[in-house]
This record gives C-alpha cells, structure tokens and sequence, in this order.
C-alpha cells in the first residue's frame, strides 16, 4: 500500500513538472527568493560597517580619547596643525595691533597680551578636539574594515549570490544602457573634468585623517591614478565585454564618436 501512494506521490510530480505554468512559476519565486536575499546581504553590506563606525567613534573611542587627550598637560602638534596655527596667530595678531593703532588708547598694550593669551587657550582647545577627532576617525575606520572584510569572509555564500545577482543584472540590461553607463563611469572617473573630484576627494581624506594637504601628492596622484583607471577599463572592455557582448561595444564605440 505505501509503495502504491509514493508511486501515485512521484506520478502526480512527473505531471506537475511536466506543466509549463508551474515550472514558469517556481522559477519567479525562486528568483525572487534570490533577489530579495541578494538585496538584503547588499543593505547587511553597507549598514553594518556604517553602524560599526559610528558606535565606535561615538560610544566607544571619542569619549576615551577626549579624556586621554584633554586630562594631559602636554599638547601634541603635527607639522601641519603648527604651520596653519603660527599663521592664523600671526594674522591675529597684526589685527590686533592694527586696532590699537586705531584707538590710539594707552593701555593697549596690556589689552593685547590678555586677548593673545585668550586666542592661545582657545587654540589649545581647538588642537586638543582636532586630535580626539582625528584618533577617534583612524580607529572607527580601521574596526569598521576589519568587520567588513570577517563578514564578507564569513558569508561566502551570500556574497557569491550577490555577485551572480549583480551579473544577472547587467546581463539583463540592454545594448544602449550598458554603453551608456560604460561612459558615465568613464566620464565621471577619467574623464577630461574628473581631476577637480579626485582633488576634492583627496583634500577630503586628508581633512579626515588630520594630514597637511601634499600638492606634490595630489597632483601625481591626479595624473596617474585616473590613467591607470582607464587602462584597466579599456582592457575590461576589450578581454571580457568583447566577447561576452560585442553588440554592447559597437553601441559604445558609436557612441563614443
């Protein structure tokens, strides 16, 4: 009798593998299934590291080094934080002077060291808070990479659903739309006005980490890097969406004309 029912079990399955319509709709839910878990992992990608840096630099590390920082005596200077202080104190200063010229009053003098030495605490608090924010900044980025790079590792699985959701995707999209964001990309990064974001992007992350801008850097960095980019884009196109899509490269090359 059993060996009856599972025969019926596995006839009825035959059939309803046999329809069209079913298998049409379990391949949508399955899908979807993959969409929606691709989309999730993606959100998990970019919530995680971004709490992790804020919980770290807010609740955990600005508070210790805030009173690391301020309870000691001695005030930490970078050549940078020097260089900008020395020139605002002397412009300061000059203003100073250049006020008690114009009053003309006898007791500047005494006005002016009261007023220095409340532009030097004040500029002592200043450097103290630069510190706190920029210790606080280098150890939440750190932690939030580390956290990145273990979740990614741990969730292989979902990260590779991720890649094959990504690649479905620009499978999907048609001739037009991939020349068109081939050079949207291009243009953005390489392109004829993307110094002036490398610059700003640069001047960034310098600001971030507390270092003195380097025109040096930043002007071989501006000259090289986005090079370097194109040559690998190019290569790309010609290695792999040549032969993977060689009507989206004829649209590109039409375009690009």
């Amino acid at each position: 009798m059993g060996k009856g029912w599972r025969a019926i079990l596995v006839r009825v399955q035959q059939v309803v593998d046999s329809n069209p319509e079913s298998k049409a709709i379990a391949e949508f839910q399955a899908s979807r299934q993959r969409t929606v878990a691709a989309l999730r992992y993606f959100l998990l990608l970019l919530v995680i590291p971004l709490l992790v840096n804020q919980m770290a630099e807010v609740v955990l590390m600005r508070p210790v080094v805030q009173h690391t920082v301020f309870n000691s005596s001695e005030i930490v200077l970078s050549p940078f934080q020097e260089e900008r202080i020395l020139k605002e104190f002397r412009t300061f200063e000059s203003r100073l002077r250049f006020e008690a010229l114009l009053r003309g009053s006898e007791d500047a003098l005494p006005t002016i060291k009261e007023r220095r030495s409340e532009k030097l605490l004040e500029f002592a608090a200043s450097v103290r808070q630069e510190n706190v924010q920029v210790l606080s900044n280098i150890v939440a980025d750190l932690l939030s990479a580390i956290v990145f790079i273990v979740f990614v590792l741990k969730t292989q699985p979902q990260f590779k659903l991720l890649k094959q959701f990504l690649s479905d995707l620009a499978d999907g999209l048609s001739d037009s739309a991939k020349a068109f964001l081939i050079i949207l990309v291009t243009d953005v990064f390489v392109g004829f006005h993307s110094s002036y974001g490398w610059e700003i992007l640069l001047k960034t992350v310098f600001d971030h980490y507390g270092l003195a801008e380097n025109r040096a850097f930043t002007g071989l960095f501006i000259a090289t890097f986005p090079v370097i980019l194109d040559a690998i884009g190019k290569y790309w196109i010609f290695r792999y969406l040549n032969r993977n899509s060689p009507s989206a490269v004829a649209t590109y090359h039409r375009m690009n004309e």
